[in-house]
C-alpha cells in the first residue's frame, strides 16, 4: 500500500490526486508517508498546499509532518520555501525544525541567505537551533564561507564551534 501511494505521484490519471489526498491521512503512517512522497513527485501547487497543511497540522503524526517538510524541500516552487521558513518560526517541535532547516539548507544559498541571517541573528532563537541552522547552511548550494565566518565570533561557544566545524568541513 505504501509503494502504491508513492507511485500515485507519477500517475497522469486525474483520480490519482484524489487518492493521494485520501492516503496522506491514512491511519497507517507508512502509507501516509508514501502518499507524501507521491505528492513530492507531483511537485505542483496542489501538492505544496497539501504538504503545507500536513506540516502545520498538530494532529498529523510527527513522522508524516517531518516527511512533509522533507517533501517541501524537494519542490521547486516559491510557496514551498515560504512554508518551510514559516515552519521554522511557528512549529515548536525539534524534529520538524531540523527537517525544515535541512531542507532550506539544500536550496540555493542566494534564495535563503536572508532567512538564515535573520534567524541566526535573532536573540529569540536558542543556541541549539542556531547550531542546526549553521549545519544546514554548510550544505547549501553557493559560497557560504563568508557567511559562516561571521559566526566564528558569536557570543555562544556552541554557535562558534558549529561555525568552525562547518568551515572545516568545507575546506
Amino acid at each position: 500500500k505504501t509503494d502504491i501511494a508513492e507511485s500515485l505521484g507519477q500517475s497522469p490519471n486525474p483520480e490519482s490526486r484524489e487518492l493521494l489526498h485520501e492516503l496522506v491521512n491514512d491511519k497507517d503512517e507508512a502509507t501516509a508517508r508514501g502518499a507524501v512522497r507521491g505528492l513530492d513527485a507531483r511537485g505542483d501547487a496542489d501538492a505544496v498546499d497539501t504538504l503545507g497543511n500536513l506540516l502545520f497540522n498538530d494532529q498529523t503524526p510527527l513522522s508524516v509532518r517531518t516527511e512533509a517538510a522533507l517533501a517541501l524541500g524537494d519542490v521547486n516552487l516559491p510557496g514551498a520555501q515560504d512554508l518551510l521558513t514559516g515552519a521554522v518560526s511557528q512549529i515548536h517541535d525539534d524534529d520538524v525544525l531540523e527537517s525544515a532547516l535541512d531542507c532550506l539548507g539544500q536550496r540555493p544559498f542566494s534564495h535563503t541567505q536572508e532567512f538564515f541571517r535573520n534567524y541566526l541573528n535573532s536573540p529569540d532563537v536558542p543556541p541549539a537551533a542556531k547550531v542546526l541552522a549553521i549545519e544546514a547552511v554548510r550544505d547549501a548550494d553557493g559560497d557560504v564561507v563568508p557567511f559562516l565566518s561571521n559566526y566564528l565570533n558569536d557570543s555562544n561557544p556552541d554557535v562558534r564551534a558549529a561555525a568552525k566545524e562547518a568551515l572545516d568541513f568545507l575546506k
